[in-house]
C-alpha cells in the first residue's frame, strides 16, 4: 500500500488551529520539503524496472533504460538517477511488486534558484512515498 497524502502548510490554518501551534511549537516536529524534482520509480506488470516523470498517468513514458532519456539537460538528472537506481534494480524489486511505484524526490547537484543539500552540491535521491 502506497500512502497518498499532502504536505500541511501552517500558513492554511485557521487562526484558532494556528494560534494553537505556536503556543505548542516546542514540542512539535518540524519537516522541510525537498526542493528537487520529482520522479517516478517501479516495477511494471512484468517485473521489468523503470523511472517515469508519469504522475499519476500509469504507462506514460516508462523508461526501461538511462539511455532512454532524452539528451537534453533538463534530463540529466532523471538520466543519473536512474542510472544511480539502475544498480541497485535487484533489491528494489525485492521490495516493489509488480505493479508498484513510488515517488523520490532528485536533488542533483548545485542547480539555480533551488536549495543545496549537503556538501559540495552533492546529488541525493530521496524515497517519498
Amino acid at each position: 500500500m502506497i500512502l497518498r497524502e499532502g504536505i500541511g502548510h501552517l500558513e492554511d490554518l485557521p487562526v484558532d488551529r494556528f494560534i494553537d501551534v505556536l503556543r505548542n511549537l516546542p514540542a512539535l516536529t518540524a519537516q522541510e520539503k525537498l526542493d528537487g524534482s520529482q520522479l517516478w520509480v517501479g516495477v511494471d506488470d512484468e517485473g521489468r524496472f523503470y523511472t517515469s516523470r508519469e504522475g499519476k498517468r500509469a504507462g506514460a513514458d516508462r523508461k526501461y533504460s538511462a539511455d532512454e532519456w532524452a539528451l537534453v539537460s533538463a534530463n540529466n538528472q532523471f538520466r543519473a538517477a536512474h542510472a544511480a537506481l539502475g544498480q541497485y534494480a535487484t533489491e528494489i524489486k525485492q521490495v516493489l511488486q509488480p505493479g508498484d511505484t513510488v515517488e523520490v524526490e532528485v536533488l542533483f547537484g548545485r542547480q539555480p534558484n533551488s536549495v543545496t543539500y549537503g556538501a559540495g552540491g552533492k546529488s541525493y535521491i530521496a524515497f517519498l512515498r
